[in-house]
């Protein structure tokens, strides 16, 4: 009882022995296990020496001996009888018994198993192996016995060297005890057996010799094997080939070597195996040929020996099923189309050059294992047309040859046909959910989940046709571990994979919450299959990226925008201005999804941030500036106060406005907006408050103008600026003139005019060029017509326009002007 719990403690495969009821019935039993083991192993030792010839030397006698005490110490009769030893040599034979291994301590001398007991030595000698060899004398000393001492010489005599006395020749009257484990402890069953497996070689030839000559005695040719295939599966088959046959085993006809041979491409047989009896190992009488080629016909003879003579041939002719193809996997998914392709190309040559084909099969009932063929073809991929749109189909493949031997089948794959597109996605209202970093957005419900057999028609799967729900329950199954029909949330996207639905951030979490519970937290079948059938609606996603489809470049950055059940209104936040948008819509069903629907929507331009710049006012016109960072189409309106509505006056794109057909001494409302390529407009600016003059002025340009200017840095676009230019001519009928320099002149005239021109535009990193708008010149003379008109566009460089004074006029809005 105590080694079996022991036994328990350690982990050893004892857990029925904790039970205290059947702790010693059980005891019992593991003993009689060691008991029987042991007999069988002294039984086999017995019957081994049978066959040894006596020694003719004491090294072979002496070697027999280490053997059978190895085996077991009870067989000293039986070493004794087979060395015919007399009774003189017996005193002999006892010392070297005990000298051989295993040599045991006081405790465990005599026993045959091993005890939970520590090894003491005290009167046993470890090095002789000699029982009683001290005594204690009457003060306590252990002395030696002179028996010891004999032994000791005879030990020497037979192992020269080899013997190694522990406690050495001149051994101490008083002996204290040694720390040494005895054989008894050590792994002596290990032992046993290679001391048995000694004999049974000592004795092969002896015993081979003696089998012979039983069998010289009465003995004939053995019958003919019967050579066969066993049954296996296709794919093993494919490219090896077991054997098995059955030939005689006892008796006159008795086989004792099988040779099986194949036959090669040349026609002649070559020996491949070969099944030999001996006493060590039996025959087998199977073969597992290996290293075949799939689809090629290999014929196989067998042929039994023995002592006198051969059987015939038994033949055998098989062909190799071709390579089995791996599972299908999806390539490509439309609303009515699947296409699939698998790793192997389907070209396995077969024995007579033909190609093999591989046939695409498609589930009808999965629990009857009804299947229909769907494709033939000859390359790695297919596709399944005319399927139901948003349907889960499960497909597998094999391959046959041109004489029909057919390969096992793959493993099944289910797949998913896509959804029909949603409706577009379309701006509430033309402009007013458009701004410039956001625009609002709605589409149409979606319809599509509704069928002939009721609202779970689009998520009906391949079992549309043969109303059979098995996919679904087999896959569903298949992860309840507790078989109660439930199955843990964990395991949710291994079912989803197994049943063809791709993996992605949103599935599992969506599917988790709508998914129905038991009190338990696991999910029910009957939640999962309401679910699967469509009863909580479809789900949309809606991206954006920048960009439109043509430009790829555009594409890449996109992102998740919307991800719910509703069809909006969905308001877009976070955007650029005038920027184009792709907005891309998909439907999300439990096993399939739709394509996208692309819709290109532009933000407004960015709204102005400052209002219209009076920069001059008339009795029936303006000037107005109007800030712009980019060149872009602005709309300007105008309104009298508490008269008109707002009407357009200028739609363009110049800085400078003139506004005209005005009141005199009228209030007016300006406002404008910017209006981008594609045509989407901004918000309206901030307004301003202007009031025409009530008086008409004949010399305005030259009064007005009374700020000096002396730099081009100080002008802006839209100053009105008066200056005085010199020119010259060197013609004498005054044909070319041209602006005045300091330079030298020899000949010709000098004139001055005066000009009033505004600002449109100033270059300063382009060698400070002014663009300037002609407003007045006056006459190089009197009766001269070579003024410049009102209205035209020069150009002056700094040199030339502040060559004399230079003044502009005060805005309106002169605090604004910068």
């Amino acid at each position: 009882k105590t080694k079996i719990k022991r036994k328990c403690e350690q982990g050893d495969n004892f857990t029925d022995f904790i039970d205290e009821n059947n702790l010693g019935e059980r005891a019992c039993s593991y003993d009689y296990d060691l008991w029987k083991t042991k007999k069988e192993m002294i039984l086999a030792a017995q019957g081994a020496l049978k066959y040894i010839d006596q020694p003719a030397d004491s090294e072979t006698w002496i070697d027999i001996g280490k053997n059978l005490k190895a085996v077991d110490q009870s067989l000293y009769q039986t070493w004794i009888e087979w060395g015919n030893v007399t009774p003189r040599d017996k005193v002999h034979s006892r010392i070297l018994w005990d000298f051989f291994e295993p040599r045991f301590c006081d405790v465990h001398y005599g026993s045959s198993r091993q005890e939970e007991r520590q090894c003491i030595y005290k009167t046993t000698c470890y090095s002789t192996g000699m029982l009683n060899a001290f005594k204690l004398s009457t003060d306590g000393a252990l002395l030696e016995e002179p028996e010891r001492k004999r032994r000791h010489k005879i030990l020497k005599y037979y192992f020269g060297n080899d013997y190694n006395d522990k406690l050495g020749d001149n051994c101490a009257l008083v002996r204290q005890p040694i720390s040494i484990e005895c054989s008894c402890i050590s792994e002596l069953a290990i032992k046993s057996k290679d001391a048995l497996s000694t004999l049974r070689k000592l004795c092969y030839e002896s015993k081979q010799a003696r089998s012979l000559h039983d069998a010289l005695k009465s003995g004939c040719p053995p019958s003919l094997p019967k050579l066969k295939v066993l049954s296996t599966d296709k794919d093993m088959s494919s490219c090896a080939i077991p054997l098995c046959w059955c030939s005689s085993n006892s008796g006159p006809t008795k086989a004792t070597l099988c040779i099986l041979e194949m036959m090669m491409l040349s026609g002649q047989f070559v020996e491949i195996h070969r099944d030999e009896n001996s006493d060590v190992e039996t025959m087998k009488n199977r073969y597992l040929a290996n290293d075949l080629k799939p689809s090629t016909t290999y014929t196989f003879r067998l042929r039994a020996y023995n002592t006198f003579g051969h059987s015939p041939y038994s033949y055998v002719t098989y062909t190799t099923h071709p390579v089995s193809p791996p599972s299908p996997v999806l390539e490509k998914a439309s609303i009515e189309e699947i296409s699939i392709s698998w790793e192997n190309d389907g070209k396995q040559i077969c024995a007579n050059g033909d190609k093999c084909f591989d046939i695409v099969e498609q589930c009808v009932n999965m629990d009857k294992d009804v299947w229909k063929v769907v494709s033939k073809v000859r390359t790695k991929h297919a596709t399944i047309a005319q399927l139901e749109s948003g349907s889960t189909y499960v497909f597998r493949v094999y391959a046959v040859t041109e004489d029909g031997i057919e390969s096992s089948r793959s493993l099944w794959t289910a797949m998913n046909t896509l959804l029909p597109k949603p409706p577009a996605v379309r701006q509430v209202g033309k402009n007013a959910g458009l701004q410039c970093d956001s625009f609002t957005l709605l589409w149409s419900r979606y319809d599509h989940l509704n069928g002939s057999r009721g609202n779970c028609a689009a998520f009906d799967t391949s079992w549309t046709s043969s109303n059979d729900c098995s996919l679904l329950f087999n896959v569903f199954s298949a992860f309840d571990e507790t078989g109660n029909g439930t199955i843990d949330p964990g395991n949710l996207p291994d079912v989803l994979h197994k049943l063809g639905v791709k993996n992605s951030p949103w599935r599992t979490p969506d599917a988790a919450n709508q998914i129905d519970r038991c009190e338990h937290g696991r999910i029910k079948y009957s939640s999962f299959e309401k679910w699967w059938r469509g009863d909580y609606g479809p789900i949309y996603l809606l991206y954006r990226c920048e960009g439109s489809p043509s430009k790829k470049s555009g594409m890449e950055s996109i992102s998740l925008c919307y991800h719910g059940k509703t069809c909006g209104p969905i308001k877009i936040t976070g955007l650029s201005p005038s920027t184009t948008y792709t907005l891309r819509l998909k439907v999300i069903s439990p096993n399939s999804n739709s394509g996208f629907c692309d819709v290109t929507i532009c933000t407004a331009p960015e709204p102005p941030t400052c209002a219209p710049i009076a920069i001059e006012t008339g009795h029936d016109h303006l000037y107005i500036k109007l800030s712009l960072n980019h060149r872009k189409k602005v709309v300007l309106q105008r309104k009298l106060v508490g008269k008109d509505d707002w009407c357009t006056v200028y739609s363009g794109f110049s800085q400078i406005v003139k506004v005209t057909h005005l009141n005199r001494n009228s209030e007016y409302q300006l406002r404008y907006r910017v209006i981008d390529d594609v045509g989407t407009a901004s918000e309206w600016s901030p307004q301003t408050m202007v009031r025409t003059k009530e008086n008409f002025s004949t010399n305005r340009f030259i009064s007005i103008c009374t700020l000096p200017v002396s730099l081009v840095d100080d002008l802006v676009v839209g100053d009105l600026i008066a200056f005085t230019e010199s020119i010259h001519s060197e013609s004498d009928d005054d044909s070319y003139w041209d602006v005045w320099r300091q330079r030298s002149k020899s000949n010709g005239c000098f004139l001055e005019r005066q000009i009033v021109a505004r600002v449109v535009k100033v270059n300063v990193e382009e060698e400070s060029d002014v663009q300037l708008e002609i407003v007045f010149c006056s006459r190089l003379n009197q009766g001269d017509d070579t003024r410049i008109q009102e209205g035209c566009m020069i150009h002056r460089s700094e040199e030339d326009l502040f060559c004399f004074e230079v003044r502009r006029a005060c805005w309106e809005h002169e605090e604004l002007r910068r």
